[in-house]
This record gives C-alpha cells, sequence and structure tokens, in this order.
C-alpha cells in the first residue's frame, strides 16, 4: 500500500511540475510577444491619449509579464508626467485627449500629473477632457480642469460637493470579543491607536483631519480656479450651497463646456487639427508613447533617486514577491543607500519618502546610511503622497526637503500596541494558560495578561525615550529649538503647504524639482546627469529565480489567489484600508512605533 501511494504521489509531483514549467514558458513566450513592439513608432499629427484608472504608482518594472499576470501598470507617475511634458515639445503630437477614469490614487500624484498638464497647455496645443467611466468626481475633475474643454456624456455622473474623510473604529468590536488593547503613546495628537480604544474621535484627531481635508480641498480648488479662470470663492460657495452631481448642473455652472459623446469629442479634435475626416484622425495611447520616447539618455553623471515606500519595517524582504514594493524594509533601503554611495558616477542623491512611517529602530537605521551618504554627496528629500511619522524621520535631516501641498507629514509621535487576548480565550473559547518564570518581567508580553503598573511604565519609559529623540533629531536636522518643535510635534499630522510654513519642509515641488535642486548642488550642468532609482526593480524572471529557491508555491499564490483577492478588495476600499490597518495595528503588538494614525483616503 505504501508503495503505492509513493508511486502515485510521485507521478502527480511530476505532473504539477511539468504543468508548472509549461505554465512558466508560456509566460515567458507572451512576454517576448507582448516586448516585441516595445518600440513602435509615433505617427506624424497624432492625439496622445491619456486613459487613467486607479492608482498611478511610483516605481515599475516595464516587464510586460508583471503587466498582464501581477497588475503592475504600464508606466509611473513620473513617467506619465514626463512622457506629457515630452509631448508639448514633439512636433509629432499635435494634442491631447485627457480621460481620467474612477482614480484612487493621492492627491499628491495628481498635483504632478496637473503640473505636467498645464506646462502641455502652455505650449499652445490643444487639450480636450472626458471621462470614459461617464462619471468625474472632485479627482478626475482636478485634472480635467486644465484642459482647453471638458466634456461629459449627458448622462454621466458630476460629483462637485465638497471633501470628507471617514475613520473606521473597532473598539466595540474588541469589546465584544473580551480584547483589551493597551496603549501607550507619546503626542496628543498621536491617534494611531484611537481605532482600537475609541468609538469616534478624539477632539485632538478631529482638528488635524479637518485641517488636511481643508488643506486638499485648497489645493482642489485653487487648480479648478486656475484652469477654469473662475473665483476660488465662488467654487467654494457652490460646494457648500449648491452641490452637484450631474453633468447638465455642471454645464450650467461653468465648470465643463458641454455634452458629448466619444464620437462627438473626435470630430472636435479631428476639428482642431484641420481634418476634413474624423477617419483620418490619428491617436496613440500614452502606454505607447512612454515605450517609444522614455528611454533614458546617456549621461555621465547619475542622480540617484532611493525610494523609501510602504509601511517602514526590519528586515530584508518588501513581503511582495511580485511587484512594486509594499514595505520598506531596512536592509533593502540601506543596502540601497550604499550601492548609491559607492557608485563612482553618482554625485547627489535623492530620497524619494512615500511612507506612513512603522518601526521606529529601522527608520533610525535608515537615517543612520543617509548620514553616511551625506558625508560624501548633497541628500535632497522628495516627499510622495505621505511621508509621516517614520516617514518623517527618515527626512528629517535632509540637506533640503520638499514636499507637494497636499503631502501628508509630520506625525512627529510615537506609540507602542499590546492586545490582552487572556480574557477572549477564556470567556469565549474555554482555554486557559499557565505558567513559571524567573522574573516579574519575564511575560510582559505575552499578551494573556495586561500590563502591571511597573510594566506600563518601563513601556511608557521605552516610548518617551524615542519621542525626545525624535524630536531632538527633527530639531537637529532642521535648525529648530526642541521646544518648538514639540509645539509642532505632538503627533500631528501636517500637510505640505502646512509644514512649509512651519519649517519641516524648505519649499514645495515634486522629484524633478528635487532632481533639479540636487544637480544644482552638485554644480551638474543640464544634460549632463540622469536620474538611477535604487534599490532597482526586479523583472519576472529575476523574481522567479528567487520564488523557485524557495518554493514553487509562492508563484502560483502570487499570480493567482493573491491577484483575485486584492481585486476583490479593491472593489470596496473602505473595508480594505480598514482590516488592512487592523492587521497593521496587531502586527505591531509590543513594539515602539512611529506610524502615521491610519491609512487616509479623502473622498
Amino acid at each position: 500500500m505504501r508503495f503505492l501511494q509513493t508511486v502515485l504521489a510521485n507521478v502527480i509531483g511530476t505532473f504539477i511540475t511539468i504543468g508548472l514549467f509549461l505554465f512558466l514558458g508560456f509566460l515567458f513566450i507572451l512576454a517576448l510577444a507582448s516586448a516585441g513592439d516595445a518600440t513602435a513608432p509615433v505617427p506624424s499629427s497624432a492625439v496622445l491619449t491619456v486613459d487613467l484608472q486607479g492608482s498611478l504608482t511610483e516605481r515599475v518594472s516595464g516587464d510586460p509579464t508583471l503587466q498582464a499576470f501581477a497588475g503592475e501598470p504600464a508606466y509611473s507617475v513620473h513617467d506619465l508626467a514626463n512622457a506629457i511634458r515630452r509631448a508639448s515639445e514633439d512636433d509629432r503630437i499635435e494634442a491631447i485627449w485627457l480621460r481620467p477614469g474612477l482614480l484612487t490614487t493621492d492627491w499628491a500624484s495628481l498635483e504632478i500629473v496637473r503640473r505636467a498638464i498645464d506646462e502641455f497647455s502652455d505650449s499652445g496645443k490643444p487639450i480636450l477632457a472626458s471621462s470614459p467611466s461617464y462619471f468625474m468626481r472632485e479627482s478626475e475633475y482636478y485634472l480635467a480642469s486644465g484642459a482647453d474643454e471638458v466634456y461629459l456624456g449627458p448622462e454621466s455622473f458630476f460629483e462637485f460637493n465638497g471633501f470628507a474623510l471617514q475613520v473606521t473604529f473597532y473598539a466595540d468590536l474588541l469589546d465584544r470579543l473580551e480584547i483589551e488593547p493597551q496603549v501607550v503613546r507619546a503626542g496628543s495628537f498621536k491617534s494611531a491607536t484611537e481605532p482600537v480604544t475609541q468609538t469616534g474621535m478624539s477632539p485632538e484627531n478631529r482638528e488635524q483631519l479637518s485641517g488636511i481635508v481643508r488643506g486638499i480641498e485648497n489645493v482642489f480648488v485653487r487648480g479648478v480656479a486656475e484652469g477654469r479662470s473662475l473665483s476660488e470663492d465662488d467654487l467654494r460657495s457652490r460646494m457648500q450651497n449648491d452641490a452637484m452631481i450631474s453633468a447638465q448642473d455642471a454645464v450650467d455652472a461653468g465648470l465643463i463646456d458641454g455634452l458629448a459623446q466619444e464620437g462627438d469629442i473626435r470630430s472636435m479634435l479631428a476639428d482642431r487639427l484641420g481634418l476634413e475626416d474624423v477617419g483620418d484622425l490619428r491617436t496613440l495611447s500614452m502606454k505607447d508613447y512612454v515605450r517609444s520616447t522614455g528611454r533614458t539618455a546617456n549621461a555621465p553623471n547619475d542622480i540617484a533617486v532611493v525610494y523609501i515606500g510602504g509601511p517602514i519595517m526590519a528586515g530584508d524582504d518588501d513581503g511582495n514577491p511580485f511587484g512594486t514594493s509594499v514595505s520598506a524594509t531596512s536592509g533593502r533601503v540601506t543596502e540601497a543607500l550604499r550601492r548609491a554611495r559607492d557608485n563612482d558616477r553618482t554625485r547627489a542623491v535623492v530620497v524619494r519618502v512615500n511612507s506612513p512611517g512603522g518601526f521606529a529602530p529601522a527608520a533610525d537605521a535608515m537615517l543612520a546610511e543617509i548620514r553616511r551618504v551625506a558625508e560624501d554627496l548633497p541628500v535632497v528629500i522628495s516627499m510622495g503622497g505621505v511621508a509621516a511619522s517614520g516617514g518623517y524621520w527618515v527626512a528629517a535631516e535632509g540637506d533640503r526637503i520638499l514636499a507637494e501641498s497636499s503631502t501628508l507629514t509630520g506625525s512627529i509621535g510615537v506609540f507602542s500596541l499590546f492586545f490582552e487576548v487572556g480574557p477572549f480565550f477564556n470567556e469565549k473559547l474555554g482555554i486557559t494558560f499557565d505558567q513559571v518564570a524567573t522574573s516579574p518581567y519575564a511575560d510582559m508580553f505575552n499578551a494573556v495578561e495586561g500590563f502591571s503598573a511597573a510594566e506600563r511604565q518601563l513601556m511608557q519609559d521605552a516610548t518617551d525615550g524615542t519621542y525626545e529623540r525624535f524630536v531632538r533629531l527633527v530639531a537637529e536636522g532642521r535648525s529648530l529649538e526642541a521646544d518648538r518643535v514639540r509645539e509642532i510635534a505632538e503627533g500631528r499630522v501636517w500637510t505640505g503647504a502646512e509644514a512649509v510654513r512651519i519649517g519641516l519642509v524648505d519649499e514645495l515641488g515634486g522629484l524633478d524639482e528635487a532632481l533639479e535642486i540636487a544637480a544644482d548642488m552638485a554644480e551638474l550642468e543640464e544634460g549632463a546627469w540622469r536620474a538611477r532609482w535604487y534599490p532597482r526593480q526586479q523583472t519576472f524572471l529575476e523574481m522567479l529565480t528567487g520564488t523557485l529557491g524557495s518554493g514553487g508555491a509562492a508563484l502560483v499564490e502570487t499570480l493567482g489567489l493573491e491577484g483575485a483577492l486584492h481585486r476583490r478588495a479593491s472593489a470596496v476600499p473602505e473595508m480594505e484600508n480598514a482590516v488592512s490597518h487592523l492587521r497593521t495595528l496587531v502586527e505591531s503588538r509590543g513594539t515602539v512605533q512611529a506610524r502615521m494614525p491610519f491609512d487616509i483616503r479623502i473622498d
């Protein structure tokens, strides 16, 4: 019997192995086929169509297999912005058809794209905007309002009703499960633990979140007013008193130019280009344009761009074997900084931070390596959508710090969180525990019992010590008095515009502006340098090698179930964000965290 079981197991294993390699071969052939048209020519007198959906990511590998099976976008937000700028000077591109649909990206990324749209508009070439989803909210309209003309289908939805920010709280759930969170924090605005301890916002949290929402609204109103030549006061009044949700309302208010279907817009573009027949209209997708024109020119010098994206954690693995990093690990980031510093071509370093923070010791390890880089090279900090708490920790000592107006930063505060689950096991599951120990403190992190008074004081001392060190390094890095830092710290989150005002950021700007500043500091002339990203994004084959080394199951999981689950969760972003945040808090148990209050989504 055992012999037959062994034979059957071997046969099944052989078929699984053959099937796996056939699947991988198919992917490899598909990748070659997809890459075959990577240098398709750009037609003359073309209209560049810019279709935007979902999230605009900071980095991509450019691997067609990852794009097809792991959901990687064809280009990053920086690729997109640079391509729009190139198109403004490209004689083959006559116009842009901007088509933003259901965007879920952060407002800092929207600012990057909007600046590029404005630069294209300044070239005198026409831009027309519409919505492929027949649904235009404030985020999509912020981009569309930079176009010369904006059109929507007659039955399209147009949302112009202000901004809201909702926070999910789990205190009642945990109370019903008899799980008690044990919280130690430093900073009255450090509200990261409020979702598990309260049923609503504290006054301090409400104050800071209200400031964030007002800051985002300022970015939106200013952009729309400039793009549509309207009064900011009138726009604010409409959101307060005349909110609208229909395309016809938007036409009547002068926010869009008319109602039109896709065929009508094609006819308008043909007319702008002086074409007699709409069939002669040539369009080119942004994906193809980036492929054809996005190659980096050779240059004798590098400006290194070291990316710190996602929650800050200890270790070397970024947590995602297929695609963009989901976390910033201390080992991976410090190694990238060392590689950038040791490259003889590197003349300056831009640290691109897009992180809500995380494990304080890991953030400190990254800062220590940034200090070593700064001994030899200029270091400029470029903030993305969020560079808060631990994300600000790593940024505080840059020679210059830049942020977008809508960047979420600051959050200079720390917390420690511990869950007492003994009553849950005892009362709900009938499971009890007993133990022996050599010290009264030996079991303080065992999760069965809450902190004693002495144990809580130990955690408070450790948390306060980390907070004071955070305050001191910010004071030194920003040339501020420690008392002044304490006034603006307390764990409070600021927008980039506010951070400039209070001295946490030097000026507003994106990655391109940071690169130009770094080039000036390194005394590099235009054309004498190129940006080189660290750590380098891996291709499918490179990741495949590592995955097979640790077991082929990860491959199937990543390309199959994990992708499907991610797509399903993304359909309910509120639930996805809530579960993700709760998981992060649970995983931080017993450690000192320099992390933002929660993942902020503004609608």
